[in-house]
């Protein structure tokens, strides 16, 4: 059931990725959302499949964010001359 929400586009990508992953990118993918207890403990509670879909949607676009964000503090932080004045 989670494999086809991926492939069929129900909680997989944005519209930026490519539109499918490989076996071992969804394994990635399922066990870091997989790996938060608390999120877990949401997926047990949710009473329909469209419920559970939602927190799996959720938990993606959370993932998302946050990668996207040490993404650009990376990015940010690589530069070794930032900070230092130009010197003629």
């Amino acid at each position: 059931m989670i494999a086809h929400m991926v492939e069929d586009g129900h909680g997989s990508c944005n519209a930026e990725e490519k539109s499918t992953k490989s076996a071992v990118e969804l394994g990635r993918t399922f066990s870091t959302m997989f790996s938060d207890t608390a999120f877990r403990q949401k997926l047990l509670e949710t009473k329909t499949k469209e419920e559970f879909k939602l927190e799996l949607v959720s938990q993606r676009h959370q993932l998302s964010v946050v990668t996207e964000n040490m993404v650009i503090e990376e990015v940010e932080d690589s530069d070794p001359r930032r900070g230092k004045s130009l010197q003629v």
